[in-house]
């Protein structure tokens, strides 16, 4: 069976590492995002200064999200399989090498483009595309975010039709994972990545011997969830403890919540409920050498941050900020 690849980084590289070990099957083709010039000229030079122990900046970003996965594009190169550019996706030049190519199932997973109406009936077992959630729930870019957020404790992926709109199409098959009190985005991403390819595996085996089974989504019960950044990810009073502590899983390990302070800027990375009674009218402050923070519910400290790239400690932002000069001590 002829088969095309829609994807990106991240879960694109488990679904194509796993599919190359099938011998039933050929993969004739890779959609996706490569990376800019601009882009590998700016990693190459944060590369060259880590070694050197140098970061450029203010840095709030401490791990790419994805860095650990297998890069589909270098796999893809390695086992001389066709790369296509996520910017033709749109024109008659790709349209007709696809065609061309005659795949009889498209494969698509992290990728954030509608996907044109032309396309979807050119393989003849089905598009396909895997939802990081147990839809109709969680529709949307980022799910895997959301749903740290409000505390669910299972999640999983969705193997399903590709139609006109984002993350509506028939479902063909679903499987769950449970989350764990202290999993956080990392850990979610690479439980949905591991999962979609199995169920790739498991979807080509089907499709060798039936076309695919399908049922509608319950729109009854569908929830769509705009992208998680913005005010999102940063730092809310209004917000209680456990809320706080959830929006921070739903960001690490990439980066923590932001948080701006008269014309500063910081990134909280560890969080501590304090079970304090204090009487006062100061939303931040010092207490016992660490920064301490007021929530709807409770007083947090604000036990560490990033700085520059690394994680350190409370009273390393303080002394670096001089905030004793601008805050008070209730210690």
């Amino acid at each position: 069976m002829k088969i095309f690849l829609v994807g990106n980084k991240g879960p694109m590289g488990p679904i194509l590492e796993s599919l190359l070990k099938r011998s039933d099957i050929q993969i004739v083709g890779l959609l996706t995002k490569e990376v800019s010039l601009k882009r590998k000229i700016k990693d190459s030079i944060k590369s060259s200064l880590a070694f050197f122990n140098i970061t450029l900046g203010n840095s709030f970003e401490l791990k790419d999200l994805y860095e650990d996965f297998p890069n589909p594009i270098r796999i893809a190169k390695k086992n001389k399989i066709p790369i296509y550019s996520s910017k033709v996706l749109k024109t008659s030049v790709f349209k007709s090498a696809l065609i061309s190519l005659k795949p009889e199932l498209i494969i698509m997973a992290g990728f954030h483009k509608l996907i044109p109406d032309s396309l979807l009936d050119i393989p003849k077992r089905g598009f396909i595309n895997f939802h990081p959630s147990l839809l109709p729930k969680y529709r949307g870019g980022t799910p895997n975010r959301w749903v740290l957020f409000n505390d669910e404790k299972e999640s999983g992926v969705t193997a399903h039709f590709v139609d006109k709109s984002f993350d509506t199409g028939k479902i063909i098959l679903q499987d769950k994972f449970p989350i764990e009190d202290d999993d956080n985005l990392g850990d979610l991403e690479t439980k949905s990545a591991l999962l979609m390819a199995n169920l790739s595996n498991e979807i080509i085996t089907r499709s060798l011997k039936a076309p695919l089974a399908s049922l509608p989504q319950d729109n009854s019960i569908s929830s769509y969830d705009k992208s998680f950044k913005g005010v999102h990810v940063k730092l809310n009073p209004n917000y209680s403890f456990k809320e706080t502590n959830n929006q921070l899983r739903a960001i690490q390990p990439k980066s923590g919540i932001s948080f701006d302070f008269q014309n500063l800027s910081f990134c909280i990375w560890k969080i501590k409920e304090m079970n304090i009674d204090l009487k006062t009218d100061e939303s931040l402050f010092i207490l016992n050498g660490c920064l301490v923070f007021k929530l709807s519910d409770c007083f947090i400290a604000l036990e560490e941050f990033l700085f520059k790239g690394k994680v350190v400690n409370s009273n390393q932002i303080i002394e670096h900020y001089k905030l004793r000069e601008r805050l008070k001590n209730l210690s």
